[in-house]
Parts: structure tokens; C-alpha cells; sequence
């Protein structure tokens, strides 16, 4: 694939080819060796995008109203779906198969509702040669919220630059688990998220290391660092991501 027969962008720029192949259920690792290597991933989101793409990507989440799904077919409504989600993301140029998870909506503390779904994808353009292609769009999944849910993390405190849990979470289901970290000036009282990680492993003795909050922490400088943290799920159709901690205690870094 490539640019050379698309259509031409205003001002003698160069529109992206629209993305295909939009799937379901693949998860292609950023650190994977080949460009087709995926694995299977529940409400994962797919997409193949030609080798002359940018490396940045627009991905919304819609939610279909099921009396505008037509009987039959890909299922696609006739109408436009309620956004629930605009998301973006970026890629290796050497790639041309990319996904993104639904964690980003865990991340911002929502619920995904039993309902029909489906995701459109652009690839953006760089704004000076390349314009941004269409949009995609992709069939419809249907996600039914499961009863089950992995359980809640207590007693999480600073081990800085890491996080110490006193229950580790016990569960087939379980994967990883997430941290977010957020910072205030230390004149402030209003902490903005700053740092995010869904790919986190517990020692045996319930700390959780973040390898590159130390560096972070330099860039940002003195301040109050807090936290929250929860247990992601390996399949988000048989149990629900675990329940976010309240923003703990500070960690003060001083001047």
C-alpha cells in the first residue's frame, strides 16, 4: 500500500490513506519484534493502516442506540452512535498494524455498559505534507458487563519512587496492575494527573514498582506527589477491572 494514489489535501498536501481491516479482540504490543504478531484481547481495538502513514492515530468509541441496529448484516445503524470516548494514540513507522485498549476508559474512572459498540479510526496527518485521512469504522461488538469483578486494593502507601500494597490481588483474571500518579506545586492543592502505567507487576512483599516515576519526578521538581491504584483484568468479559483507591497520602518532594 501506499500514497501515491490518494487524493490530494489543500495547499499541495498529501491525504492519508483511510485505515482497514478495523477488528476486534487483537492486541498488537508497542514491543513486539514483527508487525503481525498480536495476541487475543477482549474489547480490544484493531486497525491496519498503510506504510506511508504519520504514526498517529484518532480513535473514537461510540455506543449504538440497539433500536437503530439494523436486523441482519454487520449490524451497523443507521444512525450515528452516542461518543463515549476520543482517544489517540501513536505508532512505529515500521508498522502497519496498530490497537488500542479500553483501559483509557478505566483510566478516567467510567463504567462500560452492557451495550452494542464500535470504534472509528483517522490517521492524522502531520499538518505541513499530510492531511488526515477519512475516518474508519468498524462492526459492531457487543459487550455484556459481567457480574464478577477483581477485588479492591487496601493499605496502598508510598515506598518511593514505588507503591506498597498490603493485599495482593488473587484471581485467574487477573493481569496487571494499573497506577496513577498526580502532582502539585508545593503551593497548591489541586493535583493533576501526570503519569500513568495499566503494565505493572507486585513483588512477593506487595510493592509495585514504577521504573520511570523517579525520572519523571526530576523533570517535574519539587512538589506533592499522590497516587491511586487498582488490578487490571486479562478478560473484561468474564470479570471488571478492580476499583480505584482514593488519591493517597503525599509524597513530598522538597526544594
Amino acid at each position: 500500500m501506499g500514497n501515491d494514489a490518494g487524493a490530494s489535501g489543500g495547499k499541495g498536501r498529501v491525504r492519508n490513506q483511510k485505515p482497514v481491516n478495523l477488528e476486534w479482540g487483537r492486541y498488537y504490543s508497542p514491543m513486539r519484534t514483527a508487525d503481525g504478531e498480536y495476541e487475543k484481547r477482549v474489547g480490544c481495538m484493531s486497525w491496519e493502516a498503510d506504510d506511508g502513514h504519520q504514526g498517529r492515530f484518532e480513535i473514537e468509541l461510540y455506543r449504538v442506540n440497539t433500536s437503530d441496529i439494523e436486523a441482519g448484516g454487520d449490524g451497523e445503524p443507521e444512525e450515528k452512535g452516542e461518543l463515549v470516548i476520543a482517544m489517540s494514540c501513536g505508532g512505529k513507522l515500521q508498522f502497519t498494524r496498530f490497537s488500542l485498549t479500553l483501559i483509557s476508559i478505566h483510566m478516567k474512572e467510567k463504567i462500560l455498559e452492557t451495550g452494542w459498540y464500535y470504534f472509528t479510526v483517522t490517521a492524522l496527518g502531520d499538518g505541513v505534507n499530510y492531511e488526515d485521512s477519512e475516518t474508519a469504522r468498524s462492526l459492531n461488538w457487543l459487550y455484556i458487563r459481567p457480574k464478577e469483578r477483581l477485588p479492591e486494593v487496601f493499605g496502598a502507601v508510598w515506598q518511593w519512587p514505588s507503591v506498597r500494597i498490603t493485599n495482593q490481588v488473587c484471581s485467574p483474571y487477573l493481569r496487571s496492575y494499573a497506577v496513577k500518579v498526580y502532582y502539585a506545586s508545593l503551593h497548591s492543592d489541586t493535583p493533576q494527573l501526570v503519569f500513568a502505567d495499566e503494565n505493572l507487576t507486585a513483588d512477593r512483599t506487595g510493592v509495585i514498582v514504577c521504573r520511570t516515576l523517579e525520572e519523571m519526578s526530576k523533570r517535574k521538581g519539587p512538589g506533592k506527589y499522590y497516587f491511586k491504584v487498582c488490578a487490571i483484568s486479562s478478560d473484561i468479559s468474564r470479570c471488571e477491572n478492580g476499583k480505584w483507591t482514593e488519591l493517597s497520602g503525599a509524597y513530598v518532594k522538597p526544594e
